[in-house]
């Protein structure tokens, strides 16, 4: 094309059967709704100007000459080193290309366009510094935009269904602003370059911002969901990642041998990882919401997990104190030294939580932080702070509350059981709870009665202490835990005193309470004997005495040896019993003395009669003497 020329709807389609070429110099016009068709392995290549502007209901198409179209009929749109930088491609559907549009040192702008069914690439960018504005690319087999040793925009794409990258940056220096990509291996892929990724959302990826050897890039206000990893890190310094959110991934971020800055972002169910850190890299984290339970680090890495701190001082109305002093302090080391402005707000400063290093367990820091005002008083002054989040910690004025033990009076007399009741009350707080206790015993909680225990009562059993002046101190905490005790005392005055269990009980009272159970031991038995004794006796009398069964003494002489045996008796004993037995046993085996008795035979009878008889007891005869 040797002269300007201008392609209109009312002639289209154009058919180009081989390639059009737009000479250096020479411009090409096409009007909205035109219709190109390109045969197999056919471009436009431009040398000169190529202003190709439809409108939004009215596209330019550029589309393959065949029946059954398919990706790859045609070639591309290809805008050579020598084409004008005025070049345009706005409003235009650009279909079954190898290259959509391939840019060789030039910088066109190609705007509001649809790249479809692109073989290989959608936008192919050599050492170009075009502007890719607000496109829709879909459906490419390989790269939607292929960015290669140039200094591209590319602002406000729809890339999605790229197989294996949204947009490719190699050796390159890019602006990705706002970007949507979409089901692709890669969404945004950096190797060798710098860029700033601002405002773009990657979802349903592999990974979704992976940058290799590209330091100091910025990531700002990027979303990457249900992707594979958040951010992969390799090999790249002085990289920051803020306002980036990642949710729904198996990895939230993964670094390899690199140093990153991330701030005010969110890693939310990740479902392996928040953090692994791998290959001696650091991390360090302000202000950025993660699971510390999901933190993987190798040997030679640290994390350094930092936030955000305001202290708020007010006073018991809640009204801002200025000139209010705050310090703070890191690890017991005075870190600020501040003053509250006319809101009673300290500055914002930055003060580390925890650290990990080389583990996944992260050593904590202590972080103490304390105010004065004159002398009005803070409860928990100073404190320790929990810097697990950024956070404004609030010092408010504080006045204890009040108790008093209103029944019984102090000094009073008081025997049996008595109800104690008393009222409460925080000018400037709640109470949250009274206790109670007698003497020195342990605290106990009390009735409540009315609201935030501004009346209450508590049951007392006096004759569970002795008799004599007893301490009752009442105790109000509030919310702020700030307390207040009252205290009372009594006489208690009973007949019959019990004495407590918690009473100091003395020597000549601990011998009473031995000696008195054993005493009553004694006089059980000696009257359970008597009892015993008499009722034998009785029964005695009535019937005769039973015959005892004869034991042989050689079964008694057994019976004593194996007692002494088995220790129930003393050596003493056992020999003195057995001596006993054994003359008892000597005395039995004697002949038993008889009585010599002398008789005769009855002369009448014949029977054997007593000497001394004077009659037969047999036969009645009568004998002389």
């Amino acid at each position: 094309m040797l002269s300007d020329t201008t392609w209109n709807i009312s002639e289209s389609p154009y058919v180009a059967v081989a390639n059009v070429t737009i000479e250096d110099g020479v411009a090409l016009v096409i009007e909205a709704g035109t219709v190109i068709k390109l045969n197999p392995f056919t471009r436009l290549m431009v040398n000169g100007t190529l202003l190709a502007i439809g409108s939004d209901v009215n596209r330019i198409i550029f589309t393959s000459n065949r029946s059954l179209p398919a990706p790859g009929d045609w070639s591309s749109i290809r805008f050579n080193e020598n084409s004008s930088n005025s070049s345009v491609i706005r409003y235009a559907r650009i279909e079954y290309a190898i290259y959509g549009v391939w840019c060789i040192r030039s910088s066109p702008t190609i705007e509001n366009s649809i790249i479809d069914n692109a073989k290989t690439k959608g936008i192919y960018l050599q050492e170009s510094n075009a502007t890719i504005v607000n496109n829709r690319i879909v459906n490419v087999s390989n790269k939607g935009i292929d960015i290669l040793h140039s200094s591209p925009s590319v602002v406000g794409n729809t890339i999605g269904n790229t197989t294996y990258y949204g947009i490719k940056c190699y050796g390159s220096s890019a602006i990705i602003t706002n970007n949507t990509i979409s089901d692709a291996v890669n969404g945004l892929y950096l190797k060798e370059s710098t860029a700033t990724i601002l405002g773009n959302r990657v979802l349903s990826t592999g990974y979704g911002i992976y940058l290799e050897h590209a330091p100091g890039t910025v990531i700002l206000d990027n979303r990457v969901e249900e992707s594979g990893y958040g951010i992969y890190l390799a090999f790249s310094n002085s990289t920051v990642v803020s306002n980036t959110t990642m949710v729904e991934i198996d990895f939230g971020l993964y670094i390899m041998s690199s140093s990153l800055f991330i701030e005010n972002s969110t890693i939310l169910i990740s479902q392996h990882k928040d953090f692994h850190i791998a290959g001696e890299s650091h991390l360090v984290t302000l202000n950025t919401s993660f699971d510390g339970s999901k933190v993987l680090m190798s040997s030679g890495s640290t994390l350094t997990v930092k936030n955000f701190l305001a202290v708020k001082v007010e006073n018991k109305n809640g009204f801002a104190l200025p000139n209010a002093s705050v310090g703070v302090e890191d690890n017991f080391t005075t870190l600020h030294e501040l003053s509250t402005d006319v809101h009673g707000l300290s500055e914002w400063i930055i003060v580390t939580d925890r650290i990990y290093e080389g583990v996944d367990i992260a050593a904590e820091n202590v972080t103490t932080v304390g105010v004065s005002y004159d002398t009005l008083p803070f409860p928990d002054n100073p404190r320790d702070v929990d810097m697990s989040t950024s956070h404004t910690e609030v010092f408010k004025v504080n006045t204890k509350p009040t108790v008093n033990i209103t029944s019984p009076s102090d000094g009073e007399m008081v025997d049996g059981a008595i109800t104690v009741s008393g009222t409460s009350f925080d000018e400037n707080g709640v109470v949250t709870g009274v206790e109670i206790r007698i003497d020195n015993s342990s605290w106990q909680t009390v009735t409540m009665l009315a609201s935030n225990w501004s009346v209450w009562s508590y049951q007392w059993d006096t004759t569970q202490h002795p008799n004599g002046e007893h301490n009752l101190t009442a105790r109000a905490v509030d919310d702020c835990l700030e307390n207040f005790t009252h205290s009372i005392t009594v006489n208690v005055e009973n007949e019959d005193t019990v004495i407590a269990e918690d009473s100091d009980i003395g020597l000549p009272y601990l011998w009473i309470l031995l000696t008195v159970p054993f005493l009553v031991l004694i006089l059980s038995i000696a009257y359970w004997r008597k009892r015993k004794k008499k009722r034998d006796d009785e029964m005695a009398v009535e019937r005769p005495e039973e015959a005892k069964p004869e034991i042989a003494s050689d079964a008694r002489i057994e019976r004593i040896e194996r007692a002494f045996e088995d220790g129930f008796i003393s050596e003493k004993v056992y020999e003195s019993n057995l001596e006993r037995l054994r003359e008892e046993e000597t005395e039995s085996s004697k002949e038993p003395e008889t009585e010599e008795t002398f008789s005769y035979v009855c002369p009448i009878c014949s029977n054997e009669v007593d000497a001394d008889a004077t009659e037969c007891p047999s036969c009645g005869a009568a004998f002389e003497d």
